[in-house]
């Protein structure tokens, strides 16, 4: 629209408020190639609806200027602008144009990830619909609708809402439909479904084509891309990733870029591509930290970590944790006060007592969340779900398993009943007698109120999760424990009468779980990081910073002239190996003689990598003699065994030793180090494979 076109509307628009619909349809047609154009003609438009005091005109300029700043991801100007028109247009009373509004103000919390709030204005948006013949408007809020339930990870509840439009009577909009493929594109590559994502990926790419839209294709792409990437077609999906984020630039969509940059990351971590993965994630945080979107960059820190893992970058690592827990804290915050403005701007407290009851439920529930966000000891978190979830649920029996990727198994770490502890067991991931398994392999909460009756849908037949027992729980509630699509285990809360629960306690607990899969998540990348921080990555022995460490500080500790002792271990002529075998050979033949020697000292000893093929061992309270029946019995074990390569070749090995004992407290643990060492040289020197001990 050019100038002198702009200034005939604007005129239009002062002598007849019924003209915004002019504004209104060119911001519908032109919000997302044009951004900045429309921006100035509602600006306009709005100055001449207050000079007027058109409130009906100033509410859709409204609408339209807060699109502009949710593409923007301004989401806080975009919800004040879209709450100021859903609170004119109650007073209004224009039902068409609420409609409006609230379908704006879904689209703003969802992408806040307050999807309890967002969607509870698609509802009413819905509701609104029923009674006003507007196809258009209600197939954009079942489609926004799908989103919430796709963003909350309920796919197949998306898959189904889309189906069921694809299938109506009426006429659907190219760009409905566009969005209808994408949708669906999105939740069958989340559920794994890749094949048939890709079909609807290819749909919506047509239909782009056909009809000049290209200013959707970055949205379609960030699912081809991925899909592509799971399928095997490599090439293809760097060559989608590489053209959508060319096209966001071009269109500047920094919200679908961000998002496309962490998809491109976790393809590279897939493809043990760490530096290229740490690069895309740091572009992608530094467009993200321009908005205020704490939910997507809480997801960029933590993968951030986990680059910076693989790349034994440990204290990176850490930091990177620390900055996803902060993020996750801020989001909670976020949604919690965001729901008390909305809250406030309903008077919802005076006037309705079922809504204030959920809101204080909600409140509880976030200083549950953020009390089990801010542990990092796993054993803590657990403990904690117990007491918790009985303040909120009848439970007279609670259990969660953590889901074993490597085993297909899932491990109860916790089983409560009657605030009894009992001993956790595993169970397989396809156990057909397991409900728990049930929910985790197909990825779907369970709702059981009379179980003698009802257990049949989901196994043939059931084994109590704990045995030993003789009442059996009537009122069952199972949820897999989900983030960012990963499989981290299951819940259950149970209780002994039928019908004890409903769908508002399963809402309940899924909210909860929110919080949980954060705790849990963040306290196994925590431990892994801290683990990693003072491990060697190869052996899993403590790695020679930390057993440097351990030995010094028992060494100052020993004030009162104790025994203690170190041994150097050296691998006989493993160059050899290498050289013959090959450096993964060598590796293998580490890892098996750290297991020996892990197996051949005590509970209280400390075992460290050296350094190549060397280990260290520090034994506290331990004087030369026993030092020595440590050290024989590891030699012995170490030169009887057979070691395998390869899994056919079999080969002996031998170690040489040198002990130290510190039995002059003026004596530092470096000089101890040092003296070890020339012991282990003199048994090198006289043919290897034998323990000397350091004598002056």
């Amino acid at each position: 629209m050019n100038y002198i076109d702009l200034d005939v509307q604007l005129n239009k628009l002062k002598n007849d408020e019924m003209h915004i619909s002019f504004f209104v349809d060119f911001a519908i047609e032109n919000i997302r190639k044009e951004p900045e154009v429309v921006k100035e003609a509602l600006d306009k438009a709005m100055k001449i609806a207050q000079n007027n005091k058109f409130e009906f005109a100033y509410s859709c300029c409204l609408i339209y200027i807060g699109w502009y700043h949710y593409y923007r991801l301004e989401t806080d100007l975009a919800i004040q602008n879209h709450l100021l028109a859903y609170n004119l247009l109650l007073d209004l009373d224009d039902k068409k144009t609420l409609m409006r509004a609230c379908n704006a103000l879904m689209s703003d919390y969802l992408l806040l990830g307050a999807f309890d709030i967002g969607i509870e204005y698609g509802l009413q948006a819905i509701e609104m619909s029923n009674t006003i013949d507007d196809t258009d408007m209600r197939t954009r809020l079942l489609i926004n609708t799908a989103t919430a339930y796709s963003l909350g990870e309920y796919y197949q509840s998306a898959i189904d809402m889309m189906n069921s439009l694809l299938d109506v009577q009426y006429e659907i909009s190219i760009v409905d439909r566009l969005l209808i493929y994408n949708i669906l594109g999105e939740a069958y590559y989340n559920i794994e479904e890749y094949t048939e994502g890709y079909s609807y990926s290819i749909r919506a790419l047509q239909l782009i084509e056909e009809n000049n839209l290209e200013y959707y294709e970055p949205e379609i792409l960030l699912s081809l891309a991925p899909t592509e990437f799971k399928l095997g077609k490599y090439q293809e999906a760097i060559n989608s990733f590489e053209k959508a984020i060319d096209k966001c630039e071009k269109y500047n969509n920094m919200n679908t870029k961000v998002n496309l940059l962490l998809r491109w990351a976790i393809c590279d971590i897939s493809m043990n591509q760490y530096i290229n993965a740490k690069l895309k994630l740091e572009d992608a945080i530094t467009e993200a930290k321009k908005t205020n979107s704490n939910l997507i960059l809480s997801m960029l820190y933590v993968q951030l970590a986990k680059a910076c893992n693989l790349l034994e970058q440990y204290k990176d690592a850490y930091e990177f944790v620390e900055k996803a827990r902060e993020y996750d804290k801020l989001v909670y915050s976020k949604n919690n006060s965001l729901w008390f403005a909305k809250l406030n701007a309903y008077k919802i407290e005076e006037e309705t007592k079922v809504y204030k009851e959920l809101y204080d439920k909600m409140n509880t529930i976030s200083k549950i969340g953020k009390s089990l966000t801010t542990k990092l000891n796993l054993s803590d978190i657990l403990s904690s779900i117990y007491y918790e979830v009985k303040n909120l649920l009848k439970a007279d029996c609670l259990a969660v398993a953590l889901y074993n990727e490597d085993e297909k198994r899932l491990d109860y770490e916790l089983y409560m009943e009657n605030n009894e502890n009992f001993e956790g067991w595993s169970t397989l991931i396809d156990d057909e007698t397991s409900i728990g398994a049930f929910a985790v392999r197909n990825k779907v909460d369970i709702l059981i109120n009379d179980f003698d009756n009802e257990y049949k849908k989901y196994v043939p037949e059931y084994l109590l999760l704990n045995k030993g027992v003789e009442k059996v729980p009537q009122s069952l509630i199972y949820c897999p424990l989900i983030k960012n699509g990963k499989m981290l285990g299951v819940i259950t809360i149970q209780n002994y009468q039928k019908n004890a629960y409903n769908l508002q306690d399963l809402s309940t607990l899924d909210l909860l779980v929110s919080y949980i899969v954060i705790a849990i998540d963040n306290a196994k990348l925590f431990n892994e990081v801290e683990f990693l921080a003072t491990h060697d990555h190869l052996t899993g022995t403590i790695n020679r910073r930390e057993i440097l460490r351990l030995g010094e500080a028992n060494v100052e500790a020993n004030i009162d002239n104790t025994d203690l002792s170190i041994i150097i271990i050296d691998v006989d002529f493993f160059k050899l190996i290498n050289d013959k075998f090959g450096h993964s050979v060598g590796d293998d033949v580490l890892i098996q003689v750290s297991k020996m020697i892990n197996e051949g000292v005590r509970n209280t000893d400390y075992v460290g990598r050296y350094g190549g093929e060397e280990f260290l061992l520090v034994l506290p309270n331990t004087n030369a003699t026993t030092a020595k029946i440590i050290g024989e019995r590891i030699r012995k074990n170490i030169e009887s065994y057979q070691f395998v390569i390869n899994n056919k070749v079999k080969t002996k090995l031998s170690i040489s030793l040198g002990l130290f004992e510190f039995n002059n407290k003026d004596i530092s643990f470096y000089e101890g180090i040092k003296n070890a060492d020339l012991a282990l040289y003199r048994a090198k020197e006289l043919g290897r494979n034998r323990l000397i001990e350091y004598r002056k």
